[in-house]
């Protein structure tokens, strides 16, 4: 019985690591700058709400989100917007006519 219930909770703390790692990503992300602002929410389930704040204007989407090794690629709106991760999900970045950005995970 002891060898079960000890199989049974290495089980568990393996599901449950496995579990924080393959969402690493998930979170809200962002950045301001000169009092405008980007925030990016990852979902679980692969949807995302991408909210831009522009000279006191708001603008907000929802869309879904695929991640594949350090890149997240967001579809809304019709647009597909990459951004890319060196630090495991901490940070994500994107450039963009010329100009990076970069959101952190709060």
């Amino acid at each position: 019985m002891k060898k079960l219930r000890t199989l049974i909770c290495t089980l568990a703390v393996l599901l449950v690591g496995l579990t924080i790692m393959s969402c690493a990503w998930v979170g809200t992300y962002e950045t301001t700058y000169a009092g405008n602002g980007i925030t990016l929410t990852l979902n679980a389930d692969n949807t995302c709400t991408f909210t831009a704040t522009v000279d006191g204007v708001t603008q907000s989407t929802s869309g879904t989100y695929t991640v594949s090794g350090n890149t997240v690629t967001v579809s809304a709106d019709g647009e597909v917007v990459t951004f890319t991760t060196s630090d495991n999900f901490k940070t994500l970045d994107i450039t963009t006519s010329g100009v990076s950005v970069k959101l952190t995970k709060k």
